[in-house]
């Protein structure tokens, strides 16, 4: 059953939806920049129906500034993200889940690299923007600055304080502590994510595996391969 939800963080709403199957596993998703809960391609919508089946609860919800839920798209940094993504979490354990996986597409895959802990069951990065500083960078000097020092970037006002919040940000150094299941999945040819760099950030895990579409774009734009990353989300959380 897909029940609307609404999660208190500080004096705002977090508003996105609980898949609820009765299961005593649970998958939290959190979305890209610029994306909201049901994602690009309705690619969180389509997952968590397919987790239904699978007997697979899960909550997708949208960041403040974002889709259905309160702010402003401006005034988002990336501390506040990890802070709202944690007000998730704490909620999902409040709801009475023990076993808590995450997946996180593009910048949330980042934000779930910088959550991962022993209590995280397993962990899911589809396109994880590893190398987010440098693409936000590059949007500030090539996008229309605001007489506010922000940017226009595709109809979205995105603050200055963004991109420095993502200074010095290095996920690879959570690896080493985090000895649960991971899955890294990527396309070859993505141009939003560093293939490389998404490569050698897999690696610093010692109990992962690093899913590689070939030919896979960012969005994985076909029917063909958004059915492979389906299964291959589906067979992990499975094994």
């Amino acid at each position: 059953m897909k029940r609307y939800i609404e999660i208190k963080y500080n004096d705002y709403l977090l508003r996105g939806y609980h898949h609820d199957n009765k299961s005593e596993e649970v998958v939290i998703m959190f979305h890209g920049f610029t994306g909201n809960k049901s994602e690009s391609k309705l690619m969180f919508k389509q997952l968590s129906e397919k987790f239904d089946k699978e007997n697979i609860d899960s909550i997708r919800v949208d960041y403040l500034g974002h889709g259905e839920s309160d702010g402003l798209f401006k005034d988002m940094v990336f501390s506040d993200l990890l802070l709202q993504a944690k007000t998730v979490i704490e909620y999902t354990r409040s709801i009475g889940y023990e076993k808590i996986n995450l997946l996180g597409f593009s910048m949330g895959g980042l934000i779930t690299l910088h959550l991962l802990e022993e209590s995280i069951n397993k962990a899911i990065m589809i396109s994880p923007a590893v190398d987010f500083y440098d693409n936000i960078k590059k949007a500030f000097e090539t996008h229309k600055r605001l007489k506010n020092d922000n940017i226009d970037i595709g109809g979205f006002e995105l603050g200055y304080s963004f991109l420095t919040s993502l200074e010095g940000l290095n996920p690879k150094i959570y690896a080493k502590s985090y000895c649960n299941p991971t899955l890294f999945i990527v396309g070859n040819e993505d141009k939003a994510v560093n293939f490389e760099e998404v490569t050698r950030v897999s690696d610093e895990f010692d109990n992962t595996k690093l899913h590689v579409f070939d030919k896979g774009d960012h969005l994985y734009s076909s029917l063909d391969y958004y059915q492979r990353l389906e299964k291959t989300i589906v067979e992990f959380l499975k094994r």
